[in-house]
C-alpha cells in the first residue's frame, strides 16, 4: 500500500507527499500499513504522555498536590496563547518556581493574536510561549521530587530523563531506545512507527491505572491540553472519550481509537516531507478505509481530511486530497 497527500491548484498536482504509516491492535498486530511499518521516527511531543506518567509514578501529583488540570497542561501542547502562558505561569507559582526556571527556549507564539498582543504591549517572547513550556514544567516538578533542587533536568545522565527513558522502555517493551535533542532542548526518543503506533493503542484501551489516568486527562481535559482549532483538538473532541490524537512538527501524527466494535487501535503516520497537515489527512483516510471512522465524524473533521484554502471571495485557491493506492 502506498499512502499519498496531493496539494492541487486549480486542477494542477502543484506538491505531493508520501508517508511511511501503520496501523496496530491492542495485542499488537499489524491491521494496516503503508511503506515501511518499522521506520524509525523521533518521537518529540508524541511522546510527552509518557513524561506525565513518568510524573505519576514517582507520585509527583501528591508531592505538589496537582489537580488533573494541572496535569493536563503539563501535558499540554499548545501555541503559546495567554490561556495556556497565565496558567503555567500561576502553575509554576504553586510549585515555588518561575518562568525563568524552564529550560525550553524563548518561543514567538504560533498563534498570530497572542504575538500581535505582545507587539502591541511592547513585550518580548519568553520561556512561557514555547509550545512545550507545560512539559518542561511537568519535568521541573519531576526534579523537584526526586533531587530536590532544579536546574538541568534536560541533561542526557539527569536522573528525570534517566526514569523517562525507564518508563519509555518499559512501556514499549524495548530495551534500546536511542535518543537525540529536540528543539526544546530535552532528550527524544527514536522508535518504529509499529511500536509508536502500539504505544497509542495502550492509552486508548487504557491498559493500567497510570494509562487510563493520562488518557482521561487527554479526553476530558482537552481544552488544557491542545490549542483550540487544531487538529488534535478537535479529533479529541469529536471522539468524545473514545479517541486521542497527537502530533510533532516533522510530520509524524499518532491516533488512538476505540472502534464501535471494541477494538483499541493505534495509528502512526511519519510523512516523508515533514508536512503536518498532510499527516493529519491521511491518519482520518487510514481510518476512514479500515471503516473506523463514520462519516458524521469525517465530516466533522472535513476541514483536516480534506483542506482547502480560500481567497477572500471565497474561491478555492488550494485543496488536498489523500489517497491510498495499490
Amino acid at each position: 500500500m502506498k499512502l499519498i497527500t496531493t496539494k492541487y491548484r486549480g486542477k494542477v498536482a502543484e506538491n505531493c507527499h508520501v508517508a511511511n504509516a501503520v496501523a496496530v491492535d491492542a495485542s499488537g498486530d499489524v491491521i494496516f500499513s503503508a511503506g515501511e511499518e518499522n521506520f524509525p521516527a523521533f518521537m518529540n511531543q508524541v511522546a510527552d504522555p509518557m513524561c506525565t506518567i513518568t510524573m505519576l509514578e514517582e507520585k509527583v501529583d501528591e508531592e505538589f498536590d496537582l489537580s488533573d488540570q494541572d496535569l493536563a497542561l503539563m501535558t499540554s501542547l499548545h501555541k503559546g496563547e495567554d490561556q495556556f502562558t497565565q496558567k503555567i505561569e500561576k502553575l509554576l507559582k504553586k510549585l515555588d518556581m518561575s518562568p525563568s526556571d524552564l529550560l525550553c527556549p524563548e518561543q514567538k507564539p504560533e498563534d498570530n493574536s497572542s504575538y500581535e498582543r505582545l507587539i502591541i504591549q511592547g513585550k518580548r517572547p519568553s520561556h512561557l510561549h514555547n509550545s512545550s513550556s507545560g512539559v518542561h514544567t511537568g519535568m521541573l516538578a519531576l526534579e523537584k521530587k526526586i533531587e530536590d533542587s532544579i536546574g538541568s533536568y534536560n541533561s542526557f545522565n539527569h536522573p528525570v530523563q534517566t526514569k523517562y527513558l525507564e518508563t519509555m522502555k518499559k512501556y514499549t517493551d524495548t530495551d534500546k531506545i536511542y535518543r537525540e535533542v529536540d528543539d526544546n532542548g530535552i532528550p527524544t526518543f527514536s522508535l518504529s512507527l509499529k511500536n509508536i503506533a502500539k504505544l497509542y493503542s495502550s492509552f486508548i484501551k487504557r491498559d493500567d491505572e497510570y494509562l487510563q489516568r493520562v488518557t482521561d486527562i487527554l479526553t476530558k481535559q482537552n481544552e488544557n491540553v491542545y490549542s483550540p482549532s487544531t487538529f488534535n483538538f478537535d479529533f479529541t473532541k469529536v471522539l468524545n472519550g473514545n479517541g486521542i490524537a497527537r502530533s510533532n512538527k516533522n510530520g509524524l501524527q499518532l491516533v488512538g481509537i476505540k472502534t464501535k466494535g471494541g477494538n483499541y487501535v493505534g495509528i502512526a503516520v511519519k510523512v516523508l516531507s515533514g508536512d503536518a497537515q498532510a499527516a493529519a489527512s491521511m491518519a482520518l483516510e487510514m481510518l476512514r478505509h479500515l471503516k473506523m471512522m463514520d462519516n458524521t465524524k469525517l465530516k466533522k473533521l472535513k476541514r483536516y481530511h480534506k483542506p482547502q484554502q480560500k481567497d477572500q471571495s471565497g474561491n478555492t485557491l488550494l485543496k488536498m486530497e489523500t489517497e491510498i493506492a495499490t
